[in-house]
């Protein structure tokens, strides 16, 4: 029979995909998903709830199954996590009246009235296999169902008019002024315009906004001699040499400060070199784990075919470098799980495992 005829799945074939992904879910979910090496393991589950299925369920087959029960599992969650919606935990669906099923099936899809209808399937084993989406965020679950009524609409538009029409004349100056209201002043006219209005009063500027002053006018100037020349540039070179005399000093301070200061802190470095030269030098990291690994991965019957033992350095530096991964590896005393952790690990490196592994 074709590997893309349609599966037929019983309960008893669920429940032990279900369970046994339940199972390995500690070492073979990362944060992508689920490990490669998951599959083998539980494909063999699936088998053996149900020897004489047609077709058999292969890799493809198990996740199509998988993904189509978390959907499910997903609506049922959202549907339980709205404010005001009732769950049956007996039955496993949600409750509520028949009004209120109504509104909500027509705000959010009619996907969701299965959620009330009938019992979630295999609620327990998917509500333990994916407890991390009971706090995942939904966005606001409080619902408003109906429009904003049209009268209300209308009420907005008439008072608005209404305004309009109770101050025809345009805004005098202090009205488009910013700031006029809380007590702040307009600016006063620009100093190029006349102050006054032709014979009306006059404009008064505010005391901080008076005319510009008038530039002084500059000494008269009197023609420089040779005599003048010679007495400004004599002056020029003393003070200039009295600057450098100056400069000269407070660098030499300054560079003799650095100086003093680099020559503490080398001496510091040296003697705190010499302290710590007589210490024995002490690491925290546990590497215990790294001799149970070697030790377990003596028998040969854990990888596949490797004359060259290129496998077995690959698997070996998997484990020594994760110890959470070793840890789990060496507590765990079933064959054929360290074999597929270490299956895991190969297909991860990009390493083609054989079928028969």
């Amino acid at each position: 029979m074709s590997s893309n005829s349609k599966a037929v799945w019983i309960d008893s074939e669920v429940l032990a995909m279900l369970n046994k992904l339940n199972e390995l879910k500690l070492t073979e979910m990362s944060g992508n998903g689920w490990k490669p090496s998951v599959w083998t393991p539980v494909i063999a589950a699936v088998e053996a709830a149900n020897p004489t299925a047609k077709p058999k369920k292969d890799k493809t087959k198990v996740k199509s199954k998988l993904d189509y029960l978390k959907g499910v599992f997903e609506d049922y969650l959202f549907v339980k996590k709205f404010s005001g919606t009732g769950w049956d935990d007996e039955n496993k669906c949600a409750t509520n009246t028949e009004d209120y099923i109504e509104e909500f099936v027509a705000a959010h899809g009619q996907k969701y009235a299965k959620c009330f209808e009938k019992s979630c399937p295999f609620y327990d084993e998917l509500d333990n296999l994916y407890e991390g989406l009971k706090n995942k965020a939904t966005g606001d679950h409080v619902v408003t169902f109906g429009k904003r009524s049209a009268s209300k609409k209308k009420r907005t538009k008439s008072s608005q008019n209404s305004t309009e029409k109770e101050n025809p004349d345009p805004p005098t100056a202090s009205q488009t002024t910013p700031g006029t209201e809380s007590g702040d002043r307009a600016p006063m006219t620009p100093l190029n315009m006349s102050l006054q209005n032709d014979g009306e009063g006059s404009a008064e500027p505010y005391d901080d906004e008076l005319s510009r002053s008038p530039p002084k006018p500059s000494p008269p100037t009197r023609r420089r001699t040779r005599a003048d020349s010679d007495a400004e540039d004599e002056d020029d070179v003393t003070k200039g040499r009295k600057r450098l005399k100056s400069d000269s000093s407070t660098s030499s301070t300054a560079t003799a400060r650095r100086n003093a200061a680099a020559g503490s802190q080398i001496a510091r470095s040296v003697d705190n070199l010499a302290a710590s030269m007589g210490k024995p030098i002490v690491t925290t990291e546990d590497m215990s784990h790294v001799n149970d690994v070697v030790e377990i991965l003596k028998d040969d019957t854990l990888l596949p075919p490797d004359p060259n033992g290129r496998l077995f350095r690959h698997v070996l530096k998997a484990l020594t470098g994760n110890r959470a991964l070793a840890l789990g590896f060496i507590a765990e005393d079933r064959h054929v799980r360290r074999k597929g952790v270490i299956a895991g690990i190969l297909e991860d490196a990009g390493i083609t495992v054989p079928d028969d592994f």
